[in-house]
């Protein structure tokens, strides 16, 4: 799971494409 803090510092902070594609496998997960 991802905290919110951490989850507000990734919208804050644009990661690198692969940052975000990992990012949107998680968060993937995290909705099931």
């Amino acid at each position: 799971t991802i905290p919110f803090d951490v989850l507000d510092k990734m919208i804050k902070h644009p990661l690198t494409d692969k940052g975000i594609e990992k990012f949107l496998e998680d968060w993937k997960k995290t909705k099931k």
